[in-house]
């Protein structure tokens, strides 16, 4: 789970809430309750994200190919 911007925002606004939802993932009540319903906390920059959503991309697609189900 993350969270996402439109293409195109400015990357001072893109740094911006990445640095709050970090800072949200700090407090101890946000990552009691993330971890009493089993989430893995991460956090982190924009382009770790990219590189996370690219893979999981890239894994799924695969799966889909070999199951013979076309990507839409």
């Amino acid at each position: 789970m993350g969270l996402v911007a439109p293409a195109g925002t400015p990357p001072v606004i893109v740094a911006r809430l990445s640095r709050t939802v970090d800072a949200i993932l700090e407090q101890p009540a946000t990552r009691a309750w993330m971890e009493r319903k089993g989430f893995e906390i991460a956090g982190g920059s924009a382009q770790e994200f990219a590189h996370i959503l690219s893979a999981d991309d890239a894994k799924w697609r695969d799966s889909l190919r070999r199951m013979g189900i076309p990507p839409e």
